[in-house]
């Protein structure tokens, strides 16, 4: 059976001479295993497209126990996050983030999860943000999006939206106002400003997440 979609390479495994185990995320199978035969030879239609970080067009064909590449065509190459290595250590480690919680086609996870692994490999590739607030970003979203959303929208004791102090209670998921804070022996941990941030990250469309 053919099956064709779009992913993104989280990892390679050399085999033999020539060829690759590829982990793709996709964003209607979720992360699969594919094998790509003779990729790694350079006059091969899939070297450039089976690449680590590369997002490809893949035509595959199902086996008993994985996928097969029988063709690839790139749509994006990501050559910047290789020009540091705490760029490469990043996007390596947002990819295996995105491997162990292999999200499902179910209600958007993977396609959910793809956009912002492209989203933050682009922000990497061309250096348009501090390595440390693509971290947070990438984090914060992806344990919104898997279901540890907090309470963001107001104090859980006495429904405070704005304010010049919060205190996030990481364990409960929720917020406390300066006040409320004060009573609970809290001491506060965002200011208005990284509230604001807080509450865009994980709460703002895909397109609009580093917008803050």
């Amino acid at each position: 059976m053919q099956i064709a979609t779009t992913g993104l390479v989280l990892r390679q495994v050399k085999v033999g001479e020539a060829d690759r185990i590829l982990t793709i995320l996709t964003p209607d199978l979720g992360v699969i295993s594919a094998s790509a035969r003779g990729s790694l030879r350079m006059k091969s239609p899939l070297f450039s497209a089976t690449g680590l970080f590369c997002y490809s067009e893949f035509s595959l064909s199902s086996g008993r126990s994985h996928f097969f590449v029988d063709a690839a065509q790139i749509k994006k190459v990501f050559h910047g996050v290789s020009a540091t290595v705490e760029g490469m250590a990043l996007a390596s480690y947002m990819a295996e983030i995105a491997m162990e919680l292999s999200p499902t086609p179910a209600e958007g996870e993977a396609d959910a999860q793809l956009r912002l692994l492209l989203n933050c490999l682009y922000m990497i590739s061309e250096h348009k943000a501090d390595l440390r607030a693509i971290k947070a970003v990438f984090e914060l979203r992806t344990m919104s999006e898997c279901g540890f959303l907090p309470q963001l929208v107001c104090c859980r004791d006495c429904g405070t939206y704005d304010g010049p102090a919060f205190y996030l209670d990481p364990a409960e998921g929720c917020l406390l106002c300066e006040s409320c804070a004060q009573k609970a022996g809290k001491k506060c941990n965002l200011d208005a400003g990284a509230l604001f941030a807080l509450r865009h990250i994980c709460l703002v469309e895909d397109k609009k997440i580093f917008g803050f």
